[in-house]
C-alpha cells in the first residue's frame, strides 16, 4: 500500500502522514529535502525513517545484527534512511561515517545490509 503510493507518485509528505510507521515514506522525504539543500529537514526526516524501520525489524524478530536484505521491499525504507544518515549536508565540511553511533554499517554490492562490529564503509 505505502509502495504502490510512493511508486505512484504520491507526495512522500501524504504518504508519511497516512502512514507515519512507513520508514520508505520518511526516506523519500529525506532524500527529497537532501536534494533541496535542506539539511535539517533532512536529517530529521533520515532519523525518523530509521527509528520507524528499526522498530519494524525488531518487531520481525531482528536482534540488532546479522543480514538486513535489500531485496526485501520492506527493508528498503530503512536502508534509505540509513544511506541518507551518512550523507554530511551540503557546504558542511562534515564526513561521511556510522550514520547512527554505536552502529557500525557496510553495505554490500549485493545489496545486502549487515551491521558487522568494525565495518563502517558505506
Amino acid at each position: 500500500m505505502v509502495a504502490a503510493a510512493l511508486d505512484g507518485g504520491t507526495d512522500p509528505t501524504e504518504v508519511a502522514a497516512a502512514h507515519p510507521t512507513a520508514s520508505a515514506a520518511w526516506a523519500a522525504l529525506a532524500e527529497r529535502a537532501l536534494a533541496a539543500g535542506e539539511p535539517v529537514a533532512a536529517y530529521a526526516y533520515a532519523r525518523t525513517g530509521y527509528h520507524r524501520g528499526l522498530d519494524q525489524l525488531r518487531r520481525n524478530g531482528w536482534k540488532g545484527f546479522g543480514p538486513v536484505p535489500w531485496a526485501h521491499r520492506p527493508n528498503q525504507g530503512f536502508l534509505r534512511a540509513l544511506a541518507a544518515l551518512a550523507k554530511p549536508p551540503p557546504r558542511s565540511g562534515g564526513r561521511r561515517g556510522d550514520p547512527v553511533p554505536g552502529l557500525p554499517l557496510r553495505l554490500r554490492p549485493g545489496g545486502v545490509g549487515r551491521a558487522r562490529p568494525g565495518l563502517t564503509n558505506l
